[in-house]
This record gives structure tokens, C-alpha cells and sequence, in this order.
């Protein structure tokens, strides 16, 4: 099957915990754009619908018995090892409805073979956003989904997580990884560096207009859907960093001991 060559693809490149889930529904807002999700996680390909599903395993002949949904497993294994395919059928899909770009993000656990990351932005009219988050915010955030398995719309705030070294070495490592495999290897003409403290946390007008600039880019003008939806997600902590741990000093000193404390506060990469 060939590829749409008039719509463009935007893959946003990143980790969980960064303010990703509120980016993607900031673009629900642009009516030029097909936004999904999670395409290529293990579990689910998130956001793409049941008719899409049964479509491609049509189309390409994916034996199964179980449901034709998000959740096949047959359909999921089959998207991650030729993103290629995947992707250019959601682009025949968006060309069908007149849009101009897909959406879509990859995290650094979705991917079976790197290789494939090249093949996909080379293969499209891609753009990749790099998204980051200040790394000892990102892990605490992590923390507290896990300790309560909640990890959207829920307000975290009174939780309070403890953190330790070892916990944090072992989350960062392959996280640091993924970064430095994205800027050594995606072509730098089309990266667009992006970070939740600069472009997301801004509040909601302030970020609509912060991406409307950078879909112009894309493709030369972003309009903005007539009825704008209100049901953006909120932020699910509203307490300043030191209020969320109950041993911060003693994880900062430790953080200091080893080295780690200016990469903690920073980013993977600049």
C-alpha cells in the first residue's frame, strides 16, 4: 500500500510521566489533525478504533480469534513489528477525511526494534517532537501512579511517595538510553525539542497557541475546531516538589552523593 504523501506525520517522541496525555488532547483542539495515542503499546493500541482494527486485519490477512479491537493481541504484535504499515494506513485514513497530519506518540517501552524508529520517520513526511520533563519530577510523578495504578485524571496531590537510589538509577538508565538514541539518530531538520515546564505546563490558552505555532510549521496554518472542548485534562498535583516525598532532603543528599543531582533536576538531554 502506498503512503499519503499530502499528510504529514507529527510522532512525538517521549517517556511517561512528561505531559503527554495533555498535549495529545490540546491537539484534539486543531480540526486538521488525526490525534492518537499509544499506537504501538504492548497491551493496547490506544485510540485506534475497533473499525479501523478489523479493516487492517482484513486488508492484510492477520489470522486471530479473539475480538477485533484495540486489544487484539494478533493485530498489536503485528502494528509493532511494521510500524510502517500501521502508520501508513492511518495516514490513508486521515487523507479520507480531508486532514492534513496524524498524531501519535512512542515511548521507549513500545519499541521492538530501533531500527524500525528510522525506517518510520524516513519513511514519511515525519516530524518528531522530543518531549521531556525534568527528571525528579517525572519519577515522582511515575511513583505515585504506581503506588496508587491510577495514571490519568486523578488528582495526586495529597499523596505523598518516598524515593530511593537504586529505584531512581534503575528508572532513569533506560530512559536516558532512549534520549540519546533519538538525538543521535533522528534527522535533526525535523526535530522539535519540547519540555513540559516551557511548552505544556503553561496553562491552556497559553499552550494552545504554543502548538498552534508549531503545527503552522507543519503543514502552514492550524485552525482551531469551531465548538473548543473544555475537557482537557487538569494537572494531577497541584503541590510544589518538595511536598510530594516524605524523605526529598535525604533523597537529594544521596543524589548529590553519587553524582546524579544536576541529571535529577535537569533533563536527559539539552
Amino acid at each position: 500500500m502506498m503512503k499519503q504523501p499530502d499528510v504529514k506525520v507529527i510522532c512525538c517522541f517521549s517517556v511517561s510521566r512528561t505531559g503527554s496525555n495533555f498535549l495529545s488532547n490540546i491537539l484534539r483542539k486543531f480540526e486538521d489533525i488525526d490525534v492518537y495515542s499509544e499506537i504501538f503499546h504492548p497491551n493496547e493500541a490506544f485510540s485506534i478504533s475497533s473499525n479501523m482494527v478489523v479493516e487492517f486485519c482484513e486488508r492484510y490477512s492477520i489470522a486471530t480469534d479473539k475480538p477485533l479491537d484495540s486489544k487484539n493481541s494478533d493485530f498489536i504484535y503485528f502494528c509493532r513489528s511494521n510500524p510502517v504499515m500501521i502508520v501508513s494506513f492511518l495516514c490513508e485514513i486521515a487523507a479520507r477525511k480531508g486532514r492534513k497530519a496524524i498524531y501519535f506518540k512512542v515511548f521507549n517501552e513500545h519499541v521492538i526494534n530501533q531500527p524500525d524508529i528510522i525506517k518510520l520517520v524516513s519513511t514519511f513526511d515525519c516530524y518528531s517532537w522530543i518531549l521531556q520533563r525534568k527528571n525528579i519530577d517525572s519519577f515522582i510523578s511515575f511513583k505515585k501512579a504506581m503506588q496508587h495504578n491510577v495514571w490519568e485524571s486523578r488528582n495526586n496531590t495529597d499523596f505523598k511517595v518516598e524515593l530511593d537510589l537504586t529505584s531512581y538509577l534503575n528508572w532513569s538508565e533506560p530512559r536516558r538510553y532512549w534520549y540519546q538514541f533519538l538525538v543521535n539518530n533522528l534527522p535533526n531538520d525535523k526535530v522539535r525539542h519540547i519540555t513540559y515546564e516551557e511548552d505544556i505546563d503553561i496553562g491552556q490558552q497559553n499552550c494552545v497557541e504554543r502548538f498552534q505555532g508549531l503545527i503552522s510549521k507543519v503543514f502552514g496554518g492550524a485552525s482551531l475546531k469551531n465548538e473548543i472542548r473544555n475537557n482537557l485534562l487538569r494537572k494531577q498535583d497541584l503541590s510544589r516538589r518538595e511536598e510530594k516525598v516524605t524523605n526529598y532532603k535525604g533523597f537529594v543528599e544521596s543524589l548529590k552523593n553519587c553524582g546524579r543531582l544536576d541529571e535529577a533536576l535537569g533533563y536527559f538531554i539539552k
